[in-house]
Order: C-alpha cells, then structure tokens, then sequence
C-alpha cells in the first residue's frame, strides 16, 4: 500500500524499516564541511562540529559528502573512506556525534563532473559533457566519459566505503544521487548520453543507482540503515523529471532501503536559485507529493524548510516522515531545537546579495562553510562575514590545498 505517511508531530520517534530508531522528525541534512586533512581524515574541528550539533535535538545527522574514491572530491578537504581504510580513526567522530542520542549516518558521493578543477584534473562522468555555464565550465575539471570498468569500480566503491562506516559505529549510509553529482548525472538525459545498457531509458539511466543501493545492501547487516538523498526534479527543461524521480523512488523501495531523502536541483539550478533575490521556501514540497503517494518508504524532505508552522503541517498531514535542514544548522547550531520547541527558523540570516547573481550564487555555499568552521573552533556565527572575507578565505583554502597543506582553521 503506498500513499500518505501516518499523521505525526516532531517530537515522535520513527522506526526505519531496518529497525534503526530516529528520536525525533528534525534532522541535520548534508552539507561538505571541508573539516578533514590533506589524507581525508576527520580533523579536531569536524569533531567539534558535531558535538555541537549532536547537543541540537535533531534526531537524525547526515554527514557532509563522503569521497569513496580518494582521487575524485567535490571539493578539497573532504572526508575520503574506502575499503583499505581502518574504522577506528572514524570513532572519535561517531562518538561526538552519538552523545547525545542521535542517529548517525555518512553520506557518500562521488562528484563526477561536478569536480573542481583545483582539486581534480580530469573528472569521471557517465558522458564527456562539461557544463553550459561559464562560471561551471571555468570552475570544474574537464568530464571524461566513464568505462564499463570505472562504472563497476565506483559500485564497488559505494560498498566498501558502507561497509566501513558500518564497522566505525554509522548507524546507516546515505547514497548521494541528487544535486548533479555523479549518481543524479546518470539518472539526467542532459548529462547522460550513453547508448549502452547505463543511458537511454530511465531504468538504464537509473541502474547504476540500483546497482550501488544492492551492492551496499550485500555488505552490510540487515540492521544497517540505507538512504538515498534524491531529486524530485533538476528543474532543467529536458532533463531529469518528477515522473521521473516517481520511477526511481518506486524502484529504490523495491530495492529495500530505509529512508529517501527528497531535494533537487543541480549545478546549474542552484547557481540560479542562490544568486536569486528572494529563493522560494520549501522549493521542493510540491514535487515531494507527488513522490510520496507512489511509496510507502519513509520520506525526508530538505530544501527551503524554514517555517514552522509549515514544517509541523508536513509532518501532521504524513507529506513527510521526516524534515531535513542544513544551512539553518550552520548559522544555528540549536536549529533543531528551536523546531522542537514550537518556534520558526524565518528570522536566521543569510549571506549578503550581490548585485552580480553568479557572484552571490558562487559564494553563498563558501560563506556557510566557514560558518561551519568557526563552529567547530568553539566560535559563533559570523553572520555579517561580507562578500570579500568569503572570497578570500575561500582563494587561501585552495591554495593551502594545492601546496600540499592542511586547511587553515
């Protein structure tokens, strides 16, 4: 039977098909935090970021994106986790994180062409097709199109970083297949033109997706929670659909996994929607219904959510099981909290416009990162960080970066 979710509040707990336990229905959604050394391992600060966020009372923290393949990051500086990997240098992370009672789960990703050029010099995509916007094309490494071979390397990639996670105290995975990264850019007819049996139809498009849930699934024990973070659409004309998304979450709950994590957008859409004088709230939850009425798997819902008395009418009316927030985390460690308590996230700040959209679009996600670092130095916000101290800070990282540095705190 598919449809609504049963009629819940915030503060009820949700049993997981695996049998995980969430506390609550406030959850810490993804953001990179860039917290890790030049070999990928957590540093002091991502430590401390999450004993911070774990004291929030969000019931659910998803990690930033997990590299499971060391040569191919989103950006520099993020965790990396593969197969040769020992589980006890993740321990002190799990245990900050868990303090409090939270579940714990690490998001893994591979950026595929949405790679920096600084970072990567030549990027893995399902085809060689860079990006139309110049801004993307100066910004990301040159996309080369993926072999059989790489596609069953980066499968197996998924799995041995699960696996992993699972031994180091992870409650779950989440597979990243949203936001134009390399899951979503097979699942997209705009970047996936392949003629093989992984392009074409949606069922081709989506079966590396499938692949790498049931890869993760063999590796893991029965009470292992598996996640999927997916678009409710691109929002590109052409690309990928809601029909679409519809197709994949009905597959991915055939598949077996626990929660499905519902955003949108990629590349090009965000640098669109964050360099807009005012972004729609809650940009994904006419999308989100449509989805929600073909599975009964439990949905989480990220993007926009700032209102509580929206957030607590999802959840009351069974739209979603769960509410996903990021940003609010980063200007407000206590955003969960606040939620809880009956209050709204409306009045948190934001990044300054810039006149010039790429500009603030561009900068937007540097300028919550290195909110995220002061949190984890023990430091408030800075909420009135302007334009230029973004720039610059975000020009020292790369460049600490290329000279073979760790990153400046």
């Amino acid at each position: 039977m598919t449809g609504m979710a049963a009629p819940a509040n915030l503060h009820a707990p949700l049993e997981l098909p695996c049998g995980v336990v969430l506390p609550n229905r406030v959850a810490k959604a993804a953001m990179s935090e860039q917290l890790a050394d030049r070999q990928g391992r957590p540093l002091p600060a991502l430590v401390a970021l999450y004993q911070r966020w774990a004291a929030s009372g969000a019931g659910l923290l998803i990690t930033g994106n997990v590299a499971v393949q060391p040569s191919q990051l989103v950006e520099p500086y993020n965790v990396v986790v593969t197969a040769d990997d020992d589980p006890t240098w993740l321990a002190e992370w799990v245990d900050a994180a868990k303090c409090h009672g939270a579940r714990l789960f690490m998001q893994l990703n591979h950026p595929g062409r949405q790679a920096l050029r600084a970072v990567t010099g030549r990027s893995l995509a399902p085809s060689a097709v860079s990006p139309r916007q110049r801004l993307l094309r100066w910004a990301l490494a040159r996309p080369i199109e993926m072999t059989v071979a790489d596609i069953g390397r980066i499968v197996e990639a998924f799995a041995a970083s699960a696996a992993v996670a699972e031994r180091a105290g992870f409650d779950g995975v989440e597979g990243h297949a949203a936001h134009g990264y390399l899951l979503s850019q097979f699942l997209s007819p705009l970047t996936n033109h392949r003629r093989d049996g992984w392009g074409g139809s949606i069922e081709r498009r989506s079966r590396i997706l499938m692949e790498v849930v049931r890869a993760i699934r063999g590796r893991v024990g029965r009470r292992f929670a598996v996640a999927v973070k997916l678009n409710a659409s691109d929002f590109e004309d052409g690309g990928f659909s809601v029909d679409d998304a519809v197709h994949v979450a009905t597959g991915l709950q055939a598949e077996g996994i626990d929660l499905l994590e519902v955003s949108g957008g990629s590349g090009s859409f965000w640098l669109h929607l964050l360099g807009a004088a005012t972004p729609t709230a809650g940009y994904f939850t006419t999308s989100v219904e449509h989805i929600r009425h073909a599975v009964d798997v439990p949905v989480m819902l990220t993007g926009g959510l700032r209102d509580g008395t929206v957030v607590r009418e999802l959840v009351a009316r069974g739209v979603v099981d769960v509410i996903g927030l990021a940003r609010p985390f980063a200007v407000d460690p206590n955003a969960a909290r606040r939620l809880l308590a009956g209050g709204t996230l409306d009045d948190l700040p934001t990044p300054r416009r810039s006149a010039v959209r790429a500009v603030g679009a561009a900068l937007s996600s540097p300028w919550h990162q290195q909110q995220l670092r002061r949190l984890g130095r023990g430091l408030d916000p800075e909420p009135s960080r302007g334009r230029a101290r973004t720039a610059a800070r975000l020009v020292e990282m790369q460049l600490r970066w290329r000279t073979g540095r760790n990153p400046a705190l």
